[in-house]
């Protein structure tokens, strides 16, 4: 029946490849734990059979779905099974380039888990793993493109850890190997959009060390020539959801320059050059909340920025659309308690920011909205002390403000 989980029974006797793809339709499904059990039972069918092959896609399978689900410490053990049974099948089969490429990718999935958990040191280690094993394959072909491109992917997630651990120098070696390795990639093929978008990432990570340094000239330059392939690739196809994405990124880069540069006018461009960005996605993308909390949050951010110009202009129209936007949709009830409270929170803000621009009839919109969410999430917890403090918060703030109306 549609909507609930299958009766597994009836696979008793499916083979590990079945079970996995009935793991995967139960997860399309959003069922995760039955789709975890469903993986569970395609590795121990495999483990029957002896087929390590088989077995390595179970665990993969369990590792990935249980680091989506925040589950660190179970993806670990998982990858770390996938790995030394990876490992043992490569001992049996030396020459066997193709397991070698997986042991790589094993070190470099345990890496990228590492660093979630905030295991540094065990990232850095698996990273230099994989690093090892790519160069080895580019080495033996070094025409393979694959192969360079795995490279380039080693250098910038080695480059990461060493980051984190401040590590500078040995970060900025590795993002710029992974941009020459890049750079040699797209002499070969121009048009690849993949490889032009890797460039813009290299970059980025070089941008972002240079920040580190406060060495702003060297970080302008770098966010510049990852804006300018980030704008082609958007133009070329506005509707690809990960090029929009890119693009923000890229002007949230170019914002925090400016802010650090104290080119107050510059991080306004950038943010006004985002929210377009951000309310196509947010009313494209099934009204998720999240992308709304992003458009209302830039506006606040683009207030701001108003605000410390000093001027007493009045709001673009673009604000005062955006924010009724934000509001409507605020206003609807299918809404969780986390997504009420972000917006209830960042309505108060909001109008708070509206009344140090001078703007009392769109902060009583805002306070309102809030004041709204505000009473809903208390009704359902009325004893909760946090929200009635919320609460009694908006209803002075609308208490004031109105006075304040009557008075003037």
């Amino acid at each position: 029946m549609a909507g609930k989980s299958e009766d597994a029974s009836s696979l008793d006797e499916a083979t590990p490849c079945q079970w996995y793809i009935y793991g995967d339709l139960l997860e399309s499904r959003g069922q995760s734990d039955a789709a975890l059990a469903a993986y569970k039972l395609g590795c121990a069918k495999a483990e029957a059979i002896e087929n390590g092959t088989y077995l390595v896609t179970g665990y993969d399978r369990i590792a990935v779905l249980t680091e989506r689900a925040g589950n660190l410490s179970a993806a670990i053990t998982s990858f770390e099974n996938s790995l030394a049974l990876t490992e043992i099948m490569l001992e049996e089969n030396p020459g066997d380039e193709q397991l070698q490429r997986d042991v790589a990718i094993c070190h470099d999935s345990l890496g990228r888990v590492h660093l979630r958990d905030g295991n540094i040191v065990a990232a850095r280690a698996a990273y230099e793993a994989s690093l090892a094993i790519s160069e080895q394959l580019v080495a033996t072909a070094p025409d393979d493109l694959e192969r360079k491109r795995d490279l380039l992917i080693c250098y910038n997630n080695l480059g990461d850890a060493a980051m984190e651990q401040g590590d500078l120098p040995a970060a900025r070696g590795c993002h710029e190997r992974a941009l020459a390795i890049a750079e040699q990639l797209l002499a070969s093929a121009p048009e690849n959009t993949q490889w032009q978008r890797d460039i813009t990432i290299c970059h980025f990570r070089l941008g972002d060390m240079a920040m580190q340094e406060h060495d702003f000239v060297v970080a302008r330059s770098a966010y510049e020539a990852s804006l300018a392939i980030r704008q082609r690739l958007f133009s070329a196809d506005p509707e690809n959801e990960d090029r929009q994405i890119d693009l923000v990124s890229s002007y949230d880069k170019m914002y925090r320059l400016c802010i650090a540069e104290g080119d107050s006018v510059s991080a306004r461009l950038a943010c006004e050059a985002a929210l377009p960005i951000e309310e196509k996605m947010a009313s494209t993308e099934m009204d998720k909340a999240s992308l709304y909390l992003d458009v209302l949050f830039r506006l606040q951010m683009i207030g701001d920025l108003i605000a410390a110009e000093g001027n007493d202009n009045a709001l673009p129209p673009y604000f005062e659309t955006g924010l009724a936007r934000v509001i409507a949709f605020a206003s609807k009830n299918d809404l969780d308690s986390y997504d009420q409270t972000e917006f209830a929170s960042g309505m108060k803000s909001m109008g708070n920011l509206l009344l140090r621009l001078g703007d009392k009839a769109a902060a009583l919109s805002a306070f309102q909205a809030s004041l709204a969410l505000d009473e809903r999430l208390h009704s359902l917890d009325p004893q909760n002390v946090t929200l009635q403090h919320a609460l009694d918060t908006t209803r002075k703030a609308i208490s004031d403000l109105e006075s304040t109306k009557q008075l003037s």
